[in-house]
């Protein structure tokens, strides 16, 4: 299933989704001056570090010879995955237990829930639609 919102200023975003393809969790965020591929967005990949690459690829050309020279830049953090005790995964839980625990409440989170929903709910429209959707 392939969704395509289109948002304020002219934005746009896409979401794919299948049970048949290989596992993927990738993001990728294209702008005017290059783009942003995030290979780990759901769920970090096993390992000491997290990383994302900034690409600002170039095309040059000299009469009839050009070429297309990458530029990509890799950004990285010493993060571990997979359940370690410092991982997001483990500091999500430990904040929400410390959270539910408080009886507190996190002012940022209907926030964000709420405008989470409003893309999701962008996304299911634009699939039952078979088209893009404004927000």
């Amino acid at each position: 299933m392939k969704l395509e919102p289109i948002f304020d200023r002219g934005v746009s975003a896409s979401y794919y989704s299948s049970f048949l393809t290989e596992n993927q969790q990738w993001v990728r965020i294209a702008g005017t001056r290059g783009h942003l591929v995030i290979p780990d967005f759901v769920l970090p990949f096993h390992g000491t570090k997290l990383g994302l690459e900034v690409h600002r690829a170039t095309f040059e050309m000299k009469g009839c010879d050009f070429k297309m020279i990458p530029h990509v830049t890799r950004h990285t953090v010493a993060e571990h995955g997979h359940g370690h005790p410092t991982s997001q995964e483990s500091n999500l839980f430990r904040n929400f237990a410390d959270l539910a625990l408080s009886g507190k409440i996190n002012a940022q989170w209907p926030d964000i829930a709420l405008r989470t929903q409003q893309v999701m709910d962008a996304c299911l429209e634009s699939g039952r639609k078979g088209k893009t959707v404004k927000m």
